[in-house]
Parts: structure tokens; sequence; C-alpha cells
């Protein structure tokens, strides 16, 4: 008997989960050189401004993951629960957050994907709700077989085993839940571009002169 599939058919009939939005500000920006949330994009928005303002087109509630050093007044945030262990520490912190008030899974979007869309965020949140009992929901690329796990939602109930492997500084997000409770989403090269990652001064200027050229 698959045990997991028994699992998910076994919670069909649970109400439809309350999901919050994360957006994770709280990496170091190492290959960028400057905190890369701050970034400008024009007309007043940054790259984590632009983010925050998707976010909150999907779910009544979004709070920023912020390291222990930064500082953004203008936005509700969440300190990440350890220093330097990349974005599982925001991950962790989000969802201990949110559980404790209600909520039963969260939609984590990185700061530096300037070209995601709440469209693509909903998409991958109406799917996760019609298929209850997964611990995670993720995009992955038909072609390349890339997990976009920074543009995910994460179950309070995975909280328990995100926290574990944390507390082991094991972080890779990829290899700590079991395939099989995630629940995939295949995109094709015509939704690459929405999972474009801003980490480098070239790839911030890309897609600056792109932004500009809309001017």
């Amino acid at each position: 008997m698959d045990i997991s599939r028994s699992f998910i058919r076994d919670r069909a009939c649970l109400p439809e989960p309350r999901i919050a939005a994360l957006v994770l500000a709280g990496g170091e920006s190492s290959r960028m050189g400057l905190d890369k949330a701050t970034l400008p994009l024009g007309d007043g928005e940054t790259l984590l401004s632009a983010v925050f303002r998707e976010a909150l087109k999907i779910c009544p509630q979004a709070r920023v993951s912020r390291a222990a050093r930064q500082n953004f007044p203008e936005y509700p945030c969440v300190e990440d629960e350890y220093a330097d262990r990349g974005p599982l520490s925001g991950i962790v912190a989000g969802l201990s957050f949110f559980s404790a008030i209600g909520y039963d899974a969260l939609q984590v979007l990185a700061c530096d994907l300037p070209y995601l869309k709440a469209e693509t965020a909903r998409r991958l949140i109406n799917a996760y709700k019609a298929s209850p009992g997964y611990l995670m929901a993720a995009w992955r690329g038909r072609e390349s077989g890339r997990t976009q796990t920074l543009a995910a939602i994460y179950s309070r109930e995975a909280l328990p085993t995100l926290r574990a492997s944390l507390e082991k500084n094991l972080v890779s997000i990829k290899k700590i839940l079991p395939p099989q409770r995630i629940l995939y989403l295949d995109y094709g090269p015509e939704m690459e571009k929405y999972f474009y990652n801003c980490n480098s001064p070239a790839e911030y200027a890309k897609v600056r002169s792109t932004i500009d050229s809309r001017d």
C-alpha cells in the first residue's frame, strides 16, 4: 500500500488551508556585494518592494524574513532563527510565526525575483489547495528539472523536519523533504523568465536595462 497516497486521499475532505506569504530578504548578497533587497528598480521601487507588492496580491498576510543585521522598518518582519544558514533559516522562522497565529502553509518568495508576478504564484497556490496532504509545493522546470524552492509553498506540517535539519546545519532544502510528499508543478521554457534570479551586478544591470527600456 502506498502510504503517502493514502494519506493524501484521506485528507481530501479537510477545509481549505490558510496561506500566508513570506519574502526572503535575509541573505548575505555576497555575489552582489551589497544588500540586494534594497537595490532600486525605478519609480521608488526596490527588489524587495516589488516582490512584497506581489505577495500581498495573493495572501491576506505577508512578512519579510530578515537577518539580525538588517533593518526594514517599512515592512512587518520575521527575524531569521539562525545566522548565516541560508534561506532555510528564514523559512523556519516564517513557518513558526504564521503557524502560531493559525496559518496552515507559507508561500515563500525570494526577494531577488523581479519578474515573478502574482498570477504565477497564484497558480501554485491553487494547485496546492486542490491537492491536500503535501509538505511542499514547488515549480519545476520541465526541461531543466530545476526545483524552485524559493518560490514554493511549505506546509506547517513540514516545520519539525525543517527545523531539525536547520539545527544540524543541513540546509539544502532539496534534500530534506521526501519527494513523494512534494507537489510539483512543471513549467516550460516560456516561464523561465519568472524565476530569473538577480544575484550579481551583471544580473542586476540586465534587470535595470529591461525595466528602463519599458519607460
